[in-house]
C-alpha cells in the first residue's frame, strides 16, 4: 500500500495515541505505509522537526542538559546549582550539585564557577555565593594579605 500524507503522520513527530507518546522519530525507508515503522530518537537526543530521515538527525543534548527517555522534542535543563559536563546525557542524575565553594547561577550549566573573593558557598548545589557580610569578617585572601602586610611592616621597623 502506498503511503498517504492524509492518514500517515510524518516520522519527525509521533501521533499521540495509546501505543506511544508524542515525540521525535525518524525513518530511513521509503514507501512506508505504517507510522509504527518510524523509530524513536534515543534517550539523550532530540529532534524538533518533522520528516527526519536518518538517526543522525537526532541531535545530542548539549552539556548542561539531558533527555530522559526516547522520542524527545527538546532537552531538559539542569537546574541552577547543578551542572552536567557531558553531551548526550539521558538522565537527570547526570546533573551534579556544585561543590562547596562553587556555584551555578543559571540553568543548563556545563560547569560550576568558583565563588569570588569575599563570598562563600558552604553547601552542595549552591546557585549563588553569599557575601561575607558579617562585620569584622574578611575573606581568607584578605586575611593572608593583611598578615603579609603585618610581617613586612614589622621587618621594616
Amino acid at each position: 500500500m502506498a503511503p498517504s500524507s492524509l492518514n500517515v503522520p510524518a516520522c519527525g513527530l509521533k501521533a499521540p495515541g495509546p501505543a506511544s507518546a508524542k515525540g521525535a522519530r525518524w525513518i530511513e525507508e521509503t514507501g512506508s505505509d505504517d507510522p509504527f515503522d518510524c523509530i524513536d530518537c534515543p534517550a539523550g537526543t532530540f529532534v524538533s522537526v518533522t520528516g527526519t530521515s536518518f538517526m543522525s538527525d537526532c541531535i545530542d543534548c548539549a552539556a548542561g542538559t539531558f533527555a530522559e527517555g526516547a522520542a524527545m522534542l527538546s532537552c531538559n535543563n539542569c537546574t541552577a546549582g547543578k551542572y552536567n559536563p557531558q553531551v548526550g546525557s539521558s538522565s537527570s542524575s547526570a546533573c551534579i550539585g556544585c561543590a562547596a565553594g562553587q556555584y551555578s547561577g543559571n540553568e543548563a550549566a556545563a560547569a560550576c564557577i568558583t565563588c569570588p573573593a569575599g563570598t562563600f558557598a558552604d553547601s552542595l548545589g549552591t546557585a549563588i555565593c553569599q557575601n561575607c557580610a558579617v562585620p569584622g569578617w574578611i575573606s581568607r585572601a584578605e586575611l593572608a594579605a593583611a598578615r603579609m602586610m603585618s610581617v613586612v611592616s614589622e621587618g621594616l621597623a
